[in-house]
């Protein structure tokens, strides 16, 4: 059986690579969505972000995004980045959020690691527009951090559109892009130099959302950015 991640080719990967993003194929008929959606509701017990839960875990090896596609990204990142880590440092995370929870939203950042996927599982409809957690990116928004220094300075330095009012100027500026995830299909990016955050979950929406974030690899050492927020939020 042929499994999902046999499905990304390497033209995706060229494409990761070029634009520092690219749109995989779509997760509808692969899985049973509603059956995963159900599964990982039911294990975070209601929290925002929880990390790798069984059904989260079962759900990303039977697509062979743990080992089979992690091994690939593993080879660019080494290739491409100088990367010297394990293949093993992954972070997967669930994040849910429910209709009306505005706590969760134009939180602008980069990420630590140097691949982020994510996953649509339970996608709402927001009869508004543009009001159900729709995902707001800047590919290579900035340049790739030399050293551990220039990535703590730069994050700093775009923390300025860690707001609603900033969001809406990149928007108008046309400086992102804006992913809704109705296809179903899956996003992938380079984690550290593309800036992203997320609309709101407004009260109108159809339900809530429920998106599976995996990160490949942290090239920071063990006391950098990344690895003390992620120590802190897990406490």
């Amino acid at each position: 059986m042929v499994s999902y991640s046999q499905n990304i080719t390497d033209a995706h990967l060229a494409k990761l690579l070029q634009n520092g993003f690219v749109k995989l194929p779509p997760l509808v008929g692969v899985a049973d969505l509603d059956s995963i959606r159900d599964r990982v509701i039911a294990e975070i017990e209601g929290n925002t972000f929880t990390e790798l839960s069984d059904a989260h875990r079962e759900f990303l090896d039977s697509l062979g995004l743990r080992r089979e596609f992690a091994s690939r990204l593993f080879g660019l990142a080494c290739k491409h980045f100088g990367f010297q880590g394990r293949e093993t440092d992954q972070y997967h995370v669930a994040r849910f959020v429910t209709p009306g929870n505005s706590r969760e939203c134009f939180r602008s950042h980069f990420d630590s690691h140097l691949f982020t996927l994510v996953l649509p599982i339970s996608i709402p409809t927001s009869i508004e527009g543009n009001g159900s957690g729709e995902l707001i990116f800047a590919p290579r928004a900035r340049r790739h951090p030399r050293n551990e220094i220039e990535n703590f300075v730069t994050k700093f330095y775009f923390k300025r559109y860690g707001s609603e009012r900033a969001v809406r100027q990149l928007r108008a500026a046309n400086r992102c892009r804006i992913e809704s995830f109705l296809e179903m299909r899956p996003l992938l990016f380079l984690g550290m130099t593309t800036l992203h955050t997320n609309m709101p979950v407004l009260e109108s929406a159809s339900k809530a959302r429920l998106t599976l974030l995996a990160h490949y690899f942290d090239p920071a050492p063990k006391m950098g950015v990344g690895r003390l927020l992620r120590f802190i939020r897990n406490r």
